[in-house]
């Protein structure tokens, strides 16, 4: 799999003149993500998701750039 360098993609996001003062529009991004109110470093539930995120992230870029089918895959 070939490696993005986002810097050099976007470098407009990345890239302004000190002390300028520019409007960027963002493209619409998806992420994935846990929620939880407990303490992540004691919270076995933590870690527990953490792990399940893991998973679905390493499954979902084997099979990019086909990424939605995969997380279908992914979470049956």
């Amino acid at each position: 799999m070939k490696k993005r360098d986002f810097k050099k993609e976007l470098k407009g996001f990345y890239a302004q003149k000190t002390g300028e003062q520019v409007v960027v529009n963002i493209p619409t991004v998806h992420f994935l993500m846990v929620g939880g109110s407990d303490d992540p470093n004691t919270s076995p539930s933590f870690q527990e998701a953490v792990e399940a995120l893991f998973e679905v992230a390493v499954e979902m870029r084997s099979c990019l750039p086909d990424s939605t089918a995969c997380l279908v895959k992914a979470m049956s």
